[in-house]
């Protein structure tokens, strides 16, 4: 047993430092990109070498997924490898997406990832430290608090039903509070399904474990009801109350972040 949290203790603060250190290079390509934008001579090279390095990373993220898939295929232990198939797909894809921002959106781009890496830190670390149903709660509040972020700038100001529906029905603004609105709904059925199998999901012939046997889900219920609130009322009433619901949502993840926090101590 002391071999066994030896090596479990080990894996953390390993893949702790990992994330922290992967976090710092990004945060560091960031500020190396926003140099290359801020002169005129170097703008279009740093493009290009942002759209070459996202191809070259995406490539890694596939082969990462195949050497995953073939350690799964002879049965390896991977439980405590920091350096494995799974972490450098994961790691390579955020890098691929973040870097194919930049090169999209310019300016622009660079300031929406200054927002999304310290948020992606966090989680990772939320699925490190704290339990599935946590760093569910915690994603799908974050996620619902961005979205209250956008809509607070991109949506209409006023009700549904003063905004004249042709202009509504090609905005695709409209379009994603609707599909979020259906991944909630989706994702309670998922929740709803492993609940009553001891926290896995069978796909197939595969059972996938999402929680464990003894988790309590009111707070999981409760959250994706939130969301789901949330995001129905900044469609139905606009952008002003979409502002509101910004705070709502992050004032209730850090109620709950403490309250996991204390519950792990």
């Amino acid at each position: 047993m002391k071999k066994k949290t030896s090596r479990y203790d080990d894996y953390m603060t390993n893949m702790i430092l990992g994330v922290f250190s992967f976090a710092f290079f990004l945060t560091v390509g960031l500020m190396a990109t926003n140099r290359g934008f801020g002169r005129v001579n170097t703008i279009f090279p740093t493009i290009r070498i942002l759209y070459v390095f996202s191809g070259l990373t995406a490539l890694a993220a596939v082969a990462g997924f195949v050497w995953e898939y073939l350690d799964y295929k002879k049965g390896t232990d991977n439980k405590y490898k920091v350096i494995r198939g799974r972490n450098l797909c994961i790691a390579s894809a955020f890098t691929a997406i973040c870097s194919f921002i930049a090169a999209r959106f310019f300016v622009e781009g660079v300031r929406i990832l200054y927002v999304i890496v310290p948020i992606f830190t966090v989680l990772v670390l939320i699925y490190l430290i704290y339990s599935s149903d946590f760093f569910l709660i915690s994603l799908v509040t974050t996620i619902t608090g961005l979205l209250m972020w956008y809509y607070s700038k991109a949506y209409y100001n006023r009700l549904i039903t003063k905004v004249d529906p042709g202009v509504l029905l090609r905005d695709p603004t409209f379009y994603i509070g609707v599909v979020s609105v259906l991944l909630l709904i989706f994702l309670a059925i998922i929740v709803y399904a492993s609940s009553k199998n001891s926290g896995e999901i069978k796909i197939g012939k595969v059972s996938v474990r999402l929680f464990h046997s003894s988790t309590k889900y009111g707070l999981v219920y409760l959250s994706l009801a939130l969301s789901f609130a949330c995001t129905a009322a900044a469609i139905v009433f606009g952008s002003i109350v979409a502002y509101y619901l910004l705070f709502v949502m992050f004032g209730y993840l850090f109620v709950l972040a403490v309250y996991y926090t204390v519950k792990l101590m």
